[in-house]
Parts: structure tokens; sequence; C-alpha cells
């Protein structure tokens, strides 16, 4: 009953929250364009996303989150493992040669701070650290 209620306090500001992560998404993606190294989030014309999670690529994913750690920039790695290498997949014997899109990207990909009461400070510092850190590092 207490969680419903909280619930259904949170619904009416469900909609807010999902325009201010695509906001802030939209500023991620127009600030990390064009940086060497990073692969943002792609959106398929005709379509929206709802940022739970903005979710880019590097290959140098490990020490990129180091690096912002550094910085006071939390990151997470929300997926380390890819489904089919998951150990309740361990049975079919997967290969990395069958997924290689998998395979490769489990190790690349980070997920960057996004909600919704994030200021325009806070992403600009975090577009400005990922783009230093690939400036120096190819």
């Amino acid at each position: 009953g207490l969680q419903a209620a909280i619930l259904s306090v949170k619904l009416a500001l469900l909609r807010a929250w999902t325009e201010a992560r695509q906001r802030i998404a939209q500023r991620y993606s127009t600030g990390l364009s064009g940086v060497d190294g990073v692969e943002l989030p792609f959106v398929a014309e005709g379509r929206e996303h709802v940022y739970h999670l903005y979710v880019i690529r590097h290959a140098k994913r490990d020490l990129l989150a180091k690096h912002l750690a550094c910085q006071g920039i939390q990151t997470v790695i929300n997926y380390p493992v890819a489904l089919p290498f998951l150990p309740a997949y361990a049975r079919f014997g997967h290969r990395s040669e069958e997924f290689p899109n998998a395979w490769s990207q489990q190790g690349e990909i980070l997920s960057l701070p996004i909600f919704a009461e994030m200021t325009d400070d806070q992403v600009d510092c975090v577009i400005d650290s990922v783009a230093s850190f690939c400036a120096s590092n190819p």
C-alpha cells in the first residue's frame, strides 16, 4: 500500500522526468559528437528514447571510467557481460566469434550520469571530462 501511494505520486512526474533526461541526453549528444573514440547512443528516426541510461562506447572504457572517477564523476557498467556469455547460457557453449558485436561491446560500454535533476553545469563537466580524456588518449 505504501509503495503504491508513493508510486502514484511519482507517476504524475514521469513525463517531466523523461523530458528532462531527453534534454540532458541531447546536450550530451551535442557536446560529445565529434569527440574521437566516443560512440554515442543511436535513436532511429521517428523514435523516441527515454534515456533511463545514457550509454556511450569507448575502446578504453576502463581508463575513461577511472579518469572520470578521479574527476568525481560516477559512471556505471550496467551490463558487464553480454547475454550470450552469462553463466545461465554456458550450457550452449557460445563463442565470441558467434556474437562478435556483443563480445566487443561488453568491454566498451559505459553509462554516464543522467538524472532529471542534473544541472547544465554538471552535464558540461561530464562532457568536458570525457573530451579531455579522449584528447589525451587517442
